[in-house]
């Protein structure tokens, strides 16, 4: 299921992770909703399990300077995320998927 059909997330901006005891909260900006352009939270709360890249981690890093959503869908357990990571200065790229599971998630814009 994608955020709602009203709300796109391609192509936003990925400004932080933060992970506090067991809430992820993942803020993004240049989220599209109608015609206006805001920004989101998207907190997931009793996390229990990161992936990236089908690895278990403990936290989302900031791979690299700027991170772009590519895809991002949820069900009310599940969060997966396709982000590239770019590094303008060295010209580096990385795409990286992540799945987070946890007890329930919101979003606020």
């Amino acid at each position: 299921m994608g955020l709602t059909e009203s709300l796109g997330s391609h192509e936003s901006s990925i400004v932080g992770f933060r992970l506090e005891s067991a809430t992820l909260t993942i803020e993004l900006e240049g989220v599209h909703r109608g015609n206006e352009v805001a920004s989101a939270t998207i907190r997931l709360f009793g996390v229990k399990s990161i992936e990236r890249d089908g690895i278990a981690i403990r936290a989302l890093p900031q791979e690299l300077d700027d991170g772009e959503v590519l895809t991002l869908e949820h069900t009310e357990e599940t969060l997966e995320l396709l982000a590239e990571w770019t590094d303008f200065k060295t010209h580096l790229s990385e795409t990286h998927s992540y799945r987070v599971i946890c007890d329930s998630l919101t979003i606020k814009i």
